[in-house]
């Protein structure tokens, strides 16, 4: 099982590939992962990328919790779904982002990874620097989400 954590910085190339960070890239390829599956998340400004062991249990989560009978399940599901994107991992480490990825984060060149337990994202720096709470914030919303009932 891969676990994801911490923020480090990537660069895309002309060509729009990004090296995966070298502790993310290990635990991929101890898992032998050769593909991920990307979706933009609106709320975070950034790509989530998956694992597809990871975005299988999301997906029968999802099929569990919502009605694809019902015009509102129907329309979340197709949103969702169509929303994935499948990428190689090439050789090298690297993904490839294309244009509409690219512009979903509005990077050109340099990125931020940040890991997110099952899952990592790629933004640009100021979209991290934006969501981010304040330390105080942060400490007392944790503190307050981890008390015992």
């Amino acid at each position: 099982m891969v676990f994801f954590f911490g923020k480090t910085d990537g660069k895309l190339d002309e060509k729009g590939r990004v090296v995966i960070p070298s502790q993310y890239r290990k635990q991929l390829a101890d898992e032998n992962i050769s593909q991920v599956i990307c979706r933009f998340d609106a709320h975070l400004c950034a790509l989530s990328v998956f694992t597809p062991s990871v975005w299988e249990e999301k997906f029968k989560l999802a099929k569990e919790k919502i009605d694809e009978n019902t015009a509102e399940g129907k329309k979340l599901l197709w949103q969702l779904f169509s929303s994935i994107e499948y990428i190689d991992i090439d050789a090298a480490g690297r993904i490839l982002l294309n244009k509409s990825q690219k512009n979903d984060i509005n990077v050109e060149k340099e990125v931020l990874f940040a890991g997110m337990g099952d899952f990592f994202t790629i933004t640009q720096k100021e979209n991290l620097q934006e969501k981010m709470l304040s330390e105080t914030d942060f400490e007392n919303l944790l503190s307050e989400k981890l008390k015992r009932n």
